[in-house]
């Protein structure tokens, strides 16, 4: 239920999530839960800028500082007067909400969502490689958002391993540090939808099966796409993915990382079709030296075989 603070539905929204989310009445809430929580519920960042703009300058919010942390709460004004209308029975429910981009999803979420969920809580604390996160501020940041408990569970499964994050105290508060890889990985630009749309609901059991390396996983990719080629359909390597024995989360999460450093580009969406850069084909004449091929064909036979005892087990 929203309450009807103001007219403007940003502004009303904005407001609301500050009452719902705030630590205390003095407190307020931190700036970058606000962001957070915000974007997640799928609206842009600009129509949150433009609210908290004018609830400032309308004198009903206020910033202030818990340390280094900027945190917004009611203004005396803004409180007395809504408390006022409270009381006395003024306080209407909203029945509008702000334009948004995207409406959140309420199906199970992929594995690409989950990963992207948690790290974007790293980019919103402006947290790089080392950066630390205590669970308990993860567990706030994703309550916020409306995400089930479960979920950030599977989510941090799943970011131990693809080694995006490491667990650094496990007693009291278990600290999550972000890895090289998972800072390289959040720098890089996001996905296509066409290629994220081939997910499927995130697997619960393969959440914690040992997956191959992001070194490994791109060279056994990259040489799936036979010199002297550079331009193949998604379905092929699929299918060749597939033969291999190995999880097909993991083919879109390494075309995810051959995009991100280049060395794919996205050639066609229907149907999906990728091509291998001049940056790629150095990669591939690389990865398919004797040696590194073996090495390869090693940890995709470990990897397999894992998923394979795993889904005998279940």
């Amino acid at each position: 239920m929203l309450f009807k603070f103001v007219e403007d539905p940003a502004q009303n929204l904005a407001l609301n999530m500050i009452n719902t989310a705030s630590r205390s009445i003095a407190q307020g809430i931190e700036a970058t839960l606000l962001k957070y929580k915000w974007e997640q519920a799928g609206f842009d960042d600009e129509s949150l800028s433009v609210a908290l703009a004018e609830l400032l300058a309308d004198d009903l919010l206020e910033i202030h500082h818990a340390g280094d942390t900027p945190m917004l709460r009611f203004s005396a004004q803004a409180y007395e007067s809504f408390v006022r209308a409270n009381v006395y029975g003024a306080l209407e429910q909203a029945a509008q909400l702000p334009d948004r981009p995207h409406e959140p999803s309420a199906r199970p979420l992929t594995e690409h969502e989950l990963r992207l969920a948690v790290l974007e809580i790293y980019r919103e604390l402006s947290l790089g490689q080392q950066g630390l996160i205590p669970s308990s501020t993860l567990a706030r940041f994703w309550r916020e958002a409306e995400r089930r408990a479960e979920d950030l569970r599977l989510a941090v499964d799943i970011l131990l391993r693809d080694r995006f994050l490491e667990i650094v105290r496990r007693e009291f508060d278990p600290q999550f540090r972000l890895t090289a890889a998972g800072a390289a990985y959040l720098a890089g630009p996001s996905a296509p939808a066409a290629l994220i749309d081939r997910l499927g609901p995130a697997d619960k059991g393969v959440s914690r099966c040992d997956r191959l390396s992001d070194r490994s996983l791109t060279r056994h990719l990259i040489t799936l796409v036979d010199a002297p080629e550079t331009d193949y359909p998604y379905a092929l390597l699929a299918q060749r993915w597939q033969d291999s024995g190995l999880h097909g989360d993991w083919l879109v999460l390494g075309c995810d990382l051959l995009l991100k450093r280049g060395y794919l580009v996205l050639e066609s969406e229907t149907p999906l079709r990728l091509r291998l850069t001049p940056r790629g084909q150095d990669f591939r004449e690389h990865a398919g030296k004797r040696l590194r091929r073996l090495g390869t064909r090693l940890a995709v036979r470990e990897s397999a075989d894992a998923l394979r005892k795993l889904r005998a087990r279940s």
